[in-house]
C-alpha cells in the first residue's frame, strides 16, 4: 500500500486516537497543530490531489496569483512541513509554542505557496491507461505518442508517484524531440524534480547543448541552484561541457555563484581536471583565489587530485601558489601527500614555499616521505627542502621514511644529510623502529650512517631490546656486531 505523505500520516495518527472530547481540547504535540488546523491541512492536502486549486485558496484565504502550476506548490508543501518538523525539536515537546497563534503561524508559509497559484480549468479526469501511456512514451522517446496523450488532454506537468517530472524524465532519457513537444504543449521549463534538480540542470550535466538552448528559450533559469546550491553552471563545468558552459554563460548564469560548501563552478571543473571548461569560466572572470566552506581554492581543490594541468591554468591566472586551506596546508602539501611529480614540478616551478609547514608542523618533505614517493622526495630536496626539520611531534622525514618502511626514501635523505640518530619526543629513532619492524636492510644502512646503537628511549629501551622483543633475529644479529651491549637491553 502507498505511504501517505507525512502531513496526513500525522494527522491521521493524531485523530485516529484520540476521542472527540480530547480533540476540542487538546493540541497535538507531535505535530504542533489544534485539531482545526489538522483538518484544515488535510482537506488541501486533500484538494490539490483532485485539483481544486479554487477549494485550497478558500480554505488559505489567499487570493490567486499567477505562477507555477498547481502539482510543483502542492510537492513544495509537502517537503516544507517535513522540513518545518526536522528543523523545530520544540514542536515535538509538550509545553512548548502552545498557543494557536504561535502554532498556525509556523503552518501559514506552508499552505501560502499552495494558494497563491491561479484557479486551473476544472479537474479533468484522465484515464489511467492514458497516463500510464504518457509516461511510457516519455521514457522511450516515443515522439507520436506524447504528442497523442497531449491531444488526450494530459497533464504535462503533473508528477508521478515518485515525484517524477515529464520534461526532467525526457531530458535525463536524452529524448530532444520529446522535450519540444513537451514544452511546445505549454510545459513549464523550469520545473523542479527531487531534490531541486531542474531539467536545465540534466540537460546541462549531459552536455545535451541542444537541450539547453531550447529550455533557456522557453524561459528556464539559467541561475536556478538545487537543494545543495547547484547550478546548472556547476552542473556543466565539473563534467567539463564547454559547449554548455558557454551557452549558460551566455544566458547570464552567474560565473562566481557558490554552492553548499562555497563551491564556485570553477572549483568543479578544477576538481575534475576539465582544462577547457577552466579556461571558459577564467575567461569569463571567475575569481580563481576564491575560498570554499572549508578555505580551499581552486588551485587546492585541483593539487588534492593531481591535475597538473589545471594547476599550470590557475597559476598562469594569478592563482596564489601558497595558499593555506583550513588545515593549514598549502597546494604543495597535497601533491606530495599524493606523489604527483609533474604537479610538483609545477608548484615548485611557480616558487611555492617548500618548507611551509602545516597544522601538524608537517613539511612537503614530511608527507613525501611518509607516503614513499621518492620521486617526489628527490623533486623536494632538489628545492632545498630542509631534510632535518622536525615535526610537532619530533619526527623528521628520516624517522617517518623508517617507521614506513620506505628503504628507498630513506637513502635519498641520508645522501641529501638526514641525521641517523634523531630522537623524537617520545624517545623513538630510527634504528629502534628499523629494530622493531625487522629490516635488516635498513639497520645496515643507519648503522653505516652513524646511527648510535645504544639509544634508549624515554622507557629505556634500546635497539637491540626492540629487535629481541619482536624476534628479529637478522637484527639482533647485526646490533650485536656493530658493538651493541647485550646488558644494556
Amino acid at each position: 500500500m502507498r505511504k501517505l505523505p507525512a502531513i496526513v500520516r500525522e494527522s491521521t495518527h493524531f485523530i485516529g486516537f484520540t476521542s472527540p472530547a480530547a480533540r476540542m481540547r487538546m493540541r497535538s504535540a507531535r505535530d504542533g497543530c489544534t485539531p482545526a488546523s489538522i483538518l484544515s491541512l488535510m482537506s488541501l492536502m486533500a484538494c490539490r490531489g483532485r485539483g481544486g486549486v479554487r477549494v485550497c485558496a478558500r480554505l488559505g484565504g489567499v487570493r490567486a496569483a499567477a505562477g507555477p502550476p498547481p502539482h510543483a506548490a502542492a510537492t513544495k508543501l509537502r517537503e516544507q512541513y517535513e522540513k518545518q518538523w526536522r528543523a523545530y525539536p520544540s514542536l515535538r515537546t509538550p509545553g512548548l509554542h502552545s498557543s494557536p497563534l504561535a502554532r498556525a503561524s509556523l503552518y501559514a508559509p506552508l499552505c501560502a505557496p499552495l494558494c497563491a497559484h491561479p484557479s486551473p480549468p476544472e479537474p479533468r479526469i484522465m484515464s489511467a491507461d492514458v497516463v500510464e501511456r504518457f509516461w511510457a512514451a516519455v521514457e522511450a522517446g516515443d515522439v507520436a505518442g506524447v504528442r497523442s496523450s497531449v491531444a488526450a488532454g494530459v497533464d504535462t506537468d503533473a508528477p508521478d508517484e515518485c515525484c517524477r517530472v515529464p520534461l526532467l524524465l525526457a531530458v535525463e532519457s536524452g529524448h530532444a524531440a520529446v522535450v519540444q513537444v513537451l514544452l511546445g504543449a505549454g510545459a513549464h521549463a523550469h520545473v523542479e524534480g527531487k531534490g531541486g534538480c531542474t531539467p536545465l540542470h540534466a540537460a546541462a550535466e549531459r552536455n545535451r547543448v541542444d537541450m539547453v538552448h531550447d529550455l533557456l528559450r522557453a524561459g528556464a533559469h539559467a541561475a536556478a541552484a538545487d537543494e545543495y546550491g547547484r547550478t546548472p553552471l556547476h552542473a556543466a563545468a565539473e563534467h567539463g561541457c564547454v559547449d554548455v558552459v558557454s551557452a549558460l554563460l551566455a544566458a547570464g548564469a552567474g560565473v562566481n555563484a557558490t554552492n553548499g560548501i562555497g563551491w564556485t563552478p570553477l572549483h568543479a571543473a578544477a576538481e575534475n581536471g576539465h582544462v577547457d571548461a577552466l579556461r571558459k569560466l577564467i575567461g569569463a572572470r571567475a575569481h580563481v583565489n576564491a575560498l570554499d566552506a572549508y578555505g580551499r581554492t581552486p588551485l587546492l581543490v585541483a593539487a588534492g587530485r593531481g591535475h597538473a594541468a589545471v594547476a599550470r591554468e590557475l597559476l598562469g591566472a594569478g592563482a596564489h601558489v601558497n595558499t593555506v586551506g583550513g588545515d593549514g596546508r598549502t597546494p604543495l602539501h597535497a601533491a606530495a601527500t599524493n606523489g604527483h611529480v609533474d604537479l610538483t614540478r609545477a608548484l615548485l616551478g611557480a616558487r611555492a614555499n617548500v618548507n611551509a609547514t602545516g597544522a601538524d608542523g608537517r613539511t612537503p618533505l614530511h608527507l613525501a616521505s611518509e607516503h614513499g614517493h621518492v620521486e617526489v622526495v628527490r623533486e623536494l630536496i632538489g628545492a632545498r627542502a630542509h631534510v632535518n626539520v622536525a615535526n610537532r611531534s619530533g619526527a623528521t622525514p628520516l624517522l617517518l621514511a623508517v617507521e614506513k618502511g620506505h628503504a628507498n626514501v630513506l637513502s635519498e635523505l641520508l645522501r641529501a644529510g638526514a641525521n641517523a640518530s634523531v630522537v623524537a619526543r617520545d624517545g623513538s629513532t630510527p634504528l629502534r623502529s628499523a629494530a622493531r619492524w625487522g629490516d635488516a636492510e635498513v639497520v645496515k644502512e643507519l648503522l653505516r650512517a652513524g646511527a648510535s646503537v645504544q639509544t634508549p628511549d624515554r622507557d629505556g629501551a634500546t635497539p637491540l631490546y626492540e629487535a629481541i622483543r619482536a624476534g628479529n633475529a637478522c637484527v639482533v644479529a647485526e646490533l650485536l656486531r656493530a658493538g651493541a651491549s647485550a646488558v644494556a637491553v
